[in-house]
């Protein structure tokens, strides 16, 4: 159905079972606890504690090792890091102008470069996020747009509805909040182009109020993905920590050595004194008085512990990173490594490069339609720069987090333009890092330049 044609029904409880269809919220919730570190291993009752032991005097109680790995944090940051580590860059074609200066002064108010490495890590954990963008008017001072993250773990839930052509024709979000008596009441909000309605179920009656939506589009980004970023390799993962818990007990039993008596010990040193003497004697046979077996002390030590584990755990380390396309920076994965060029250093990070262009998929419409939600309503709030503002092309730079030799590329482009200069001197002060103001600093190197006297050139060198 149409959002009109939901919205028309007499009976808004059909209504808002037409918006709120989701079949995701059990899966999005294990999404969250698994990233979380609440992982299957902590509520296995074969782990449990659990006593033994045949007689009172041998009874034990035995907690089995739960070891439990974050690989789903490990892998969610890099590829936060890879895909936002270093923020967008936004430009126009005309360089610079006022509505455009709104427009990032906007971006910066709100974080929004923060708030990008955010809303991407609650999307590669619960795979449904979106982006909420309202118009704030305080009753004295300038108004102002304010964006808000919708998540579960921000305690909302979101609806996407979308018309026959696939298109978002309207959003709706539920939250638990205080009513005027301090009681919880879920609250939906929906949004279309036309109307923002909020409605409250109250002693079994809707209570709803409708205003127009000013920006005339809904205020909306909507992120979806299929999967939560380790999902490939969930059962790599919880494999691996069954394998290290076993490990682990089994350290436990076998790691310190053990002292193995024959017959019968007569003293054992204390463990303060010095130059330890231990004396056993033999077992003799009560009747014939024949001596059974000498007396004596050792130790029993695990020499080494099975080959086969620590294969078998490297081998499961290795495939978590690489299908997950994350980069392995453990200190025994990179130890040895001596100086690598800029060119190795990227081939090493290929596959984590890759999949954040493939994220690019996801964030670069969301980021666009960002941008034109921030720019309707930046022309509510400036009127004069609206014309301006509708003409704005903004387009958004993905960047790199790599470093980039930048001493190198200068050298072969110098090269290939025959070791003529390959920027301008203002341009090379404003690339400078240690530059505070740039404009500044240009003008103060042209009146120096203008002071210094003029060099002879190469004929009148030579005049005599």
């Amino acid at each position: 159905m149409l959002i009109n044609e939901i919205l028309a029904l007499p009976d808004f409880d059909k209504a808002i079972a037409q918006l709120t269809t989701d079949t995701d919220t059990d899966k999005i919730e294990a999404r969250c606890k698994a990233y979380d570190g609440e992982h299957a291993i902590l509520t296995d009752p074969n782990r449990a504690k659990k006593t033994v032991g045949d007689t009172p005097e041998t009874q034990r109680v035995i907690s089995p090792t739960k070891e439990v790995l974050t690989y789903q944090k490990r892998i969610v940051k890099s590829a936060v890091t890879f895909l936002f580590g270093s923020p967008v860059t936004l430009s126009i074609p005309e360089g610079d102008s006022p509505a455009f200066q709104l427009l990032k002064d906007s971006w910066k108010r709100n974080k929004c470069d923060a708030f990008s490495k955010e809303l991407a890590r609650n999307l590669f954990v619960e795979c449904k996020v979106a982006e909420l963008w309202s118009v704030v008017k305080p009753k004295t001072g300038p108004g102002r747009l304010r964006v808000s993250l919708l998540s579960k773990k921000k305690g909302y839930s979101i609806y996407p509805h979308f018309d026959e052509l696939g298109d978002m024709d309207a959003f709706t979000y539920l939250i638990t909040v205080k009513n005027a008596d301090g009681k919880d009441v879920k609250q939906y909000r929906i949004y279309t182009a036309a109307l923002i309605v909020t409605a409250e179920k109250v002693s079994g009656k809707w209570d709803i109020a409708i205003v127009p939506n000013l920006l005339e589009k809904i205020p909306v980004v909507y992120y979806e993905q299929d999967e939560a970023e380790w999902e490939d390799v969930s059962t790599q993962i919880e494999r691996s920590e069954y394998l290290l818990s076993d490990f682990g007990d089994t350290n436990s039993y076998n790691g310190a050595p053990i002292m193995l008596v024959k017959g019968h010990v007569d003293n054992l040193p204390r463990k303060e004194e010095t130059g330890k003497v231990a004396r056993v004697t033999g077992d003799e046979n009560p009747v014939t008085g024949e001596t059974t077996y000498n007396g004596g002390l050792e130790y029993v030590t695990w020499e080494q512990a099975p080959e086969s584990i620590t294969a078998e755990y490297g081998m499961l380390k290795d495939a978590i990173y690489s299908m997950t396309q994350t980069p392995d920076l453990s200190f025994s994965n990179v130890k040895g490594m001596s100086s690598i060029s800029g060119i190795a250093l990227r081939l090493m990070f290929s596959d984590a490069m890759f999949k954040a262009m493939d994220k690019q998929e996801i964030f670069a419409p969301g980021l666009d339609r960002r941008i034109a939600i921030m720019k309707a309503g930046l022309a509510l709030l400036n009127l004069s720069q609206a014309a301006a503002l509708d003409a704005l092309d903004v387009d958004v730079k993905f960047n790199d987090v790599l470093p980039v030799e930048i001493d190198k590329l200068i050298t072969a482009l110098s090269t290939a333009r025959g070791g003529e200069p390959i920027m301008s001197r203002d341009a090379a002060v404003r690339a400078n890092p240690l530059v505070a103001d740039a404009e500044k600093d240009a003008a103060m190197l042209a009146e120096e330049a203008a002071a210094r006297p003029a060099m002879p050139t190469y004929a009148e060198s030579f005049t005599i």
